[in-house]
């Protein structure tokens, strides 16, 4: 077995996954790029952007694999209405469940017609648990089938946007063995690729698109 010492970890999966550009965009929900904490956990703000007023919306999440959505005592999901951004908690209907897809449905609404306050932020925080031990890099959050109502019935419609869990050094796996480096592409600083790893530097391509640093001594 080959032991290594991760020196740097600056380097992500090759598409570079960040929150979804929304600035084209009028009426829709995004998520905010977040990075799980050492006790594995991350707790991540989904926001909404509105042009008109606002009295519900609707979208399905997709948890990225190694990850799951934490649940209460009583088994519903850590999926909850914020206070930053909201109807009087009394009018609103805040409701998930799981889709046959393995998202999660989202739905909030106002039985009052009470409109979000402002017209850009949190509605809601999605508290997000590791399920086991996860390579360095980001996992990307789906927010898909996003649907925007206005009081007279109006629907604006979004097909997805995503958002970004970031496991760092902190958190994510930093042994690097024979084992791990199967289907791996390694690679010196200046590009070349190499048959294993070398004394120095070395560039790792995983099989599942991340990359990371490695210094062996």
């Amino acid at each position: 077995m080959i032991a290594a010492f991760v020196a740097s970890v600056a380097m992500v999966n090759a598409a570079e996954m960040k929150t979804s550009d929304i600035s084209g965009y009028d009426n829709v929900i995004y998520g905010v790029d977040e990075t799980v904490g050492t006790d594995k956990t991350a707790v991540m703000s989904v926001c909404m952007k509105n042009s008109w007023s606002v009295p519900g919306f609707q979208f399905n999440l997709e948890v990225p694999e190694g990850f799951e959505v934490m649940t209460d005592d009583d088994g519903y999901y850590l999926i909850e209405l914020s206070t930053e951004r909201t109807t009087s908690r009394k009018t609103d209907i805040f409701r998930t469940s799981l889709q046959s897809d393995g998202s999660i449905m989202v739905l909030c609404s106002s039985t009052e017609n009470a409109f979000f306050s402002g017209n850009d932020g949190e509605v809601c925080t999605i508290k997000f648990k590791m399920k086991e031990d996860l390579e360095i890099g980001n996992y990307e959050v789906g927010f898909k089938e996003i649907y925007i109502s206005d009081a007279q019935g109006t629907t604006a419609y979004v097909e997805r946007t995503t958002a970004c869990l970031e496991v760092d050094a902190a958190t994510g796996a930093e042994l690097v063995g024979v084992d791990a480096l199967e289907g791996a592409e390694i690679y010196g600083v200046d590009g070349t690729r190499r048959s294993g790893l070398q004394q120095g530097v070395n560039v790792i391509r995983y099989a599942n698109g991340i990359t990371r640093k490695v210094l062996v001594k």
